[in-house]
């Protein structure tokens, strides 16, 4: 999942991200199927920090579905940090923007955002969610499991 700056800006714009990294997509219009789309989790990685401490952790499981034509992308993930208790993380966003770039925030520190390919066969999601020890990250990649 992580690639030099380098190569990433090759033919892509950046979706959403910071100093930390970023999701890229291929340049071109957002034209995203109709209907619902399945996905599966293709890869990850994810961390707690805490301070200056950084501890693994891992994704073990997770589904997302996306209804295009009611504009709603649901997500469950299933993550492991070491040595700490198992994060069951859900959300659902509004795709409320016509380029399918989204993010939410609350008020206790969550944040989900991502970004789905222009032909809605992918869809990269990052996380943040404050856990026991710290601040819990995950950047996932998602391939759509059936064709758009």
């Amino acid at each position: 999942m992580a690639i030099p700056y380098s190569e990433a800006k090759q033919g892509r714009d950046i979706t959403i991200g910071g100093i930390e990294g970023a999701l890229w997509r291929s340049e071109g219009a957002y034209r995203p199927p109709e209907g619902r789309v399945d996905y599966s989790l293709t890869g990850s990685h994810a961390y707690v920090m805490n301070g200056d401490q950084l501890t693994s952790a891992e994704v073990v499981s997770g589904s997302m579905s996306i209804d295009f034509d009611q504009k709603l992308l649901a997500t469950k993930m299933t993550i492991e940090p070491s040595n700490m208790r198992i994060v069951e993380y859900q959300a659902s966003h509004n795709l409320t923007r016509s380029d399918g770039v989204f993010a939410n925030n609350t008020a206790t520190g969550r944040v989900g955002e991502g970004a789905i390919s222009n032909d809605g066969s992918q869809v990269g999601y990052r996380l943040q969610q404050p856990v026991e020890r710290g601040m819990l990250h995950a950047d996932t990649l998602w391939q759509a499991i059936q064709a758009p």
